[in-house]
């Protein structure tokens, strides 16, 4: 999903419901959290959060699976 060079400054809690997702392009915007729902998504291989305002990120927002 490209939500990319969109000006957001927040992402809705409700992106955790797409658990299918395997891209997420959320760079260039104006970003400086992240909602703790996008845990969920368990398919996820890809994100780019390139190119924002992030000074941190929740603890374990992302789980890491070494194949």
């Amino acid at each position: 999903m490209d939500l990319s060079n969109l000006n957001l400054i927040k992402i809705p809690s409700e992106i955790g419901e797409l658990t299918h997702l395997k891209t997420l392009d959320l760079s260039k915007n104006q970003l400086s959290e992240l909602p703790d729902s996008i845990a969920k998504l368990a398919d996820l291989e890809e994100i780019n959060l390139s190119k924002n305002n992030f000074r941190a990120f929740p603890l374990g927002a992302f789980r890491i699976n070494v194949r």
